[in-house]
């Protein structure tokens, strides 16, 4: 299980000067992507990201390792919210 507090976004924003008032109840894709690579352990150096639902600030999420090439993270109604795909 994944889960980012506010004050994990708070720090995230301040530390890549990411200024968007969007951010103050949603969760930045690219933070949620860094941290999934990071827990998987994955390095790929070329992927593609495709966000599909928002994600919010304590949100509960899961991640589903489909296959060597594709990352789904999903939310708490097993909907896909982000995919990555390695190039």
């Amino acid at each position: 299980m994944m889960q980012f507090s506010r004050g994990e976004v708070e720090r995230y924003l301040s530390m890549v000067g990411d200024e968007n008032p969007l951010h103050s109840s949603i969760v930045p894709g690219q933070f949620i992507v860094e941290r999934c690579m990071a827990t998987l352990g994955v390095s790929w150096s070329h992927f593609t990201v495709k966000y599909r639902k928002s994600i919010m600030i304590d949100e509960k999420l899961s991640i589903q390792n489909t296959d060597a090439q594709t990352i789904h993270i999903l939310n708490q109604s097993q909907e896909v919210t982000i995919q990555i795909y390695k190039n």
